[in-house]
């Protein structure tokens, strides 16, 4: 799992910021590691889909 992780985290850093917006709209590359990153970052506590409360 730390291994898809850091795969995910390399995607995201070889990515032009400008293309950001785009490849989150519409890679699928993109989604998988976006679904990683939350599957493994979720905090404690919290069930995967609920929003972070962020006292803002």
């Amino acid at each position: 799992m730390a291994g898809q992780l850091i795969e995910a985290v390399r995607c995201y850093a070889a990515l032009d910021a400008e293309l950001y917006p785009e490849a989150a709209r519409s890679s699928p590359e993109f989604a998988k590691h976006k679904a990683i990153t939350l599957g493994q970052c979720m905090p404690v506590g919290q069930e995967a889909g609920e929003s972070p409360v962020t006292g803002i």
